[in-house]
């Protein structure tokens, strides 16, 4: 009597016990049986093969059922496996959801209360300063500081620096050395860093809007 050599999976997920005299292939009975469940032929449709007549006897049917077990076993193993990443992929993608959701729920506030003040304040209106583009603008800067994910420390930090750069402002002191000046002329020359600041002594003393002065010589 001969037994089934090996097994092999066919394209259509069919897997068969080869005759080892025959070269014949024999489609196993829970495979055939598993594919009649997920597909609209039915066993008897899985089991049709060009039979040699080894498969009619008792003891390869025993064989085959014993690989059938195996198969099934290892598929069983598999699905396992397979469902245990699928929770844990779905769980950390809900975790990213929440996570998310929560950001754009505290942004979103944000948004809706500098959207608001700036619709009291009139600055969308077509007769507002510069036809409502005022506060289109800075509702999009919001947006983008709100897109930042700012902390409570590091949104005022980031406040304050906006704030000095955008008015250009210096963010460390003058130094009054040669290469902060502008020199519009031989006695007229423009700190570069702080617009306000001048000289009209060729960097011996400075000068500014508000009337304040000073020895550049003593503050280097």
């Amino acid at each position: 009597m001969t037994l089934p050599a090996k097994t092999i999976r066919r394209e259509t997920g069919l897997i068969e016990a080869i005759c080892s005299e025959h070269g014949v292939g024999h489609p196993i009975y829970g495979s055939a049986h598993w594919l009649s469940l997920v597909t609209d032929n039915s066993v008897d449709t899985w089991m049709v093969h060009g039979c040699c007549g080894c498969c009619n006897d008792t003891e390869w049917q025993m064989s085959t059922l014993e690989t059938s077990v195996e198969i099934a076993n290892q598929l069983i193993n598999q699905l396992v496996l397979d469902h245990k990443e699928l929770i844990e992929v779905l769980t950390e993608i809900a975790t990213e959801e929440t996570d998310t959701d929560s950001a754009a729920s505290e942004e979103s506030v944000f948004i809706i209360h500098a959207r608001k003040e700036l619709e009291l304040a009139g600055l969308f209106d077509s007769d507002s300063d510069y036809g409502g583009l005022l506060g289109e603008s800075v509702l999009e800067l919001v947006q983008v500081f709100a897109d930042q994910g700012h902390s409570g420390l590091s949104a005022s930090i980031a406040i304050k620096l906006f704030g000095l750069l955008a008015s250009f402002e210096p963010l460390t002191p003058l130094t009054y050395k040669e290469d902060e000046w502008e020199k519009h002329d031989p006695d007229f020359w423009q700190n570069n860093r702080k617009a306000d600041v001048f000289t009209y002594d060729q960097g011996k003393t400075w000068h500014d809007n508000a009337g304040n002065t000073g020895s550049c010589l003593n503050d280097k």
